[in-house]
């Protein structure tokens, strides 16, 4: 590829072709600006037709910026962080990303004030540029579009810390998981609380699971447990609550409990309500029992007032299937 041809392949309808022309650019040291970037990869008003009738993908400028930014000095990073800016917020997470180790102290003194220092600049920056104008163009951001853009900064500080693995940082952890709009930061919380939390952080990391769902709810529930100084009753609680989605990823981890523990609470989980948590639990069980131990607590669920199909067709299977079909009855872990 030369660069003759690359700037050829700017032009082509493909957006992907036009990616590789571009990528091979800013490998060889061409600059683009971010309005260049929007003409090259605007974002389609719909998706375009393939013969199957379905939508054929497109790169936009939202694939492309990332890319950009990861090529840019520290000091030209620092230069488009940017309150009012297009592209600010992902410059400034760019910077904590790419240079984190040397922004410690900034991350900490943003998040102290709140991001005013930066918007403060970033007014600055508009009254240099636009003179008297500027009020006209800051008259346009309402208190809820501040806020939004402060979460967005906030998000991005969050995960610079979540780099930087500092215990001191829980503080800022604790004060904005889950109170920041549509679920921001609060994986980079978690990660946090994972690695310097203790037991007083249970409450409100089940409190989060409660209001979240896949990754994020998973991640709360098993650093809840992992934190607790008593796993068995915060497991038991879970598992036995009425969110279903929690019951099942509390019952999940019933494994990394103590035999003693493990074996008693799964026998009694073979009556669950949920169909998930009986089967995990018969796996469970089959692992730890022998032949014996299982055929008795078969024998005893069969005669109890209620039993399910999923928990004797299990244990019947993994005790007399016969040859490789017992292979399919072997227990393993769920992979989190």
């Amino acid at each position: 590829m030369t660069a003759d041809i690359s700037e050829k392949i700017l032009a082509d309808t493909d957006s992907f072709v036009r990616k590789i022309g571009f990528i091979w650019l800013i490998n060889n040291g061409r600059k683009f600006s971010l309005s260049e970037i929007s003409k090259l990869f605007p974002t389609p008003k719909e998706g375009r037709p393939t013969l199957l009738g379905l939508s054929s993908p497109h790169v936009t400028e939202d694939d492309i910026i990332p890319l950009v930014l990861s090529r840019r000095t520290q000091e030209e990073l620092e230069n488009m962080v940017d309150f009012y800016s297009g592209y600010g917020k992902e410059a400034y997470e760019a910077l904590l990303i790419l240079h984190f180790s040397t922004m410690a102290e900034k991350i900490r003194s943003d998040l102290n004030n709140n991001f005013e220092d930066i918007k403060r600049n970033s007014i600055d920056k508009l009254k240099a540029e636009y003179g008297d104008n500027a009020s006209l163009l800051l008259a346009q951001y309402k208190p809820g579009i501040e806020q939004f853009l402060k979460d967005s900064f906030t998000e991005a500080a969050l995960k610079g810390l979540s780099m930087l693995n500092d215990k001191a940082d829980i503080q800022f952890a604790r004060q904005y998981m889950g109170n920041l709009k549509h679920g921001r930061g609060n994986d980079d919380c978690i990660s946090i609380i994972e690695r310097h939390g203790d037991h007083t952080d249970i409450e409100r990391l089940i409190n989060l699971a409660k209001d979240t769902y896949g990754y994020t709810q998973r991640k709360a529930v098993i650093v809840a447990i992992k934190l607790s100084g008593n796993q068995l009753k915060v497991i038991q609680d879970l598992v036995y609550g009425k969110d279903k989605n929690i019951s099942e990823i509390a019952a999940e981890q019933i494994h990394l409990l103590s035999r003693e523990d493990r074996i008693p609470l799964a026998t009694k989980l073979l009556h669950s309500e949920h169909d998930k948590i009986r089967l995990l639990v018969a796996q469970i069980l089959s692992r730890d029992l022998g032949r014996n131990q299982l055929e008795t607590i078969l024998n005893s669920y069969i005669e109890s007032q209620t039993y399910y199909y999923n928990v004797t067709s299990f244990l019947d299977g993994f005790l007399y299937a016969p040859g490789k079909f017992k292979n399919k009855f072997i227990w393993q872990p769920i992979d989190i």
